[in-house]
Formats: structure tokens, sequence, C-alpha cells
């Protein structure tokens, strides 16, 4: 599977004028949602997402793991997780996020405490 990593002027171009490359279906549904969850962090936690490294950070690939996930619960820790890494310049790879998520969801299984985990 080829990963296109789609810079900060991509993105604002996309705002723009949606699908100007005349991308499939199914492209454009992953490059909306990954918007939404680049917003999401933004406006929620803090993460400056108009800064030219992000798409580096945290690329459509690694963001459909983290919107795939269909627990509420998992997805909330997982994605405040994400967000602290972001904020201290980390890159969140698709990697990352399984393994982000993956403790997110024994954190939920047992009983839904707040301790801190880590990758």
């Amino acid at each position: 599977m080829i990963t296109i990593v789609h810079c900060k002027e991509f993105l604002e171009k996309w705002r723009e004028d949606p699908n100007f490359c005349n991308r499939n279906k199914s492209a454009v549904n992953d490059i909306n949602n990954h918007i939404k969850i680049l917003d999401e962090l933004e406006s929620d936690y803090g993460v400056p997402i108009s800064t030219s490294t992000m798409a580096d950070k945290f690329t459509e690939r690694a963001s459909r793991v983290l919107r795939r996930e269909k627990n509420r619960d998992v997805k909330l820790k997982a994605t405040k997780i994400i967000a602290e890494k972001l904020k201290s310049g980390e890159k969140v790879t698709t990697k990352t996020t399984q393994q982000i998520l993956s403790g997110a969801r024994l954190e939920v299984i047992n009983n839904g405490s707040d301790s801190n985990f880590t990758t």
C-alpha cells in the first residue's frame, strides 16, 4: 500500500476546493475524515495543526487507524494521548497509533481507570 503524506498546502487547498485532484470516493472520504480528526486535535486538544510539519507527524494513514476504533471511550483516551505526543513534537505513526489504541482498550477493560500508559 502506498502512503501519501498530505502536506499543509495540500490540506489547505483541499479545504478550499475539495477533491481538486479528482480522487476516488474512498480516498476523498479518507482525506475528509483525516481533516476532521486534525480539526478535533486542534480545537479540543490544542494541537497546533497549522504547523507545516504536522503532515509528517500524523499522517492520514495513522489517523485512519484511530477513526476506525468503534469504542468511544477507547477512542477518546487514545486521542488524548496522541494529542499529548503531537504537542511534545513526537511523530505518531500508524504503529504508534495501534499501540496507543491497544493500551487504551486495556485501560477501558480495567474499569476505565485513568492510569497512565505509554507505548
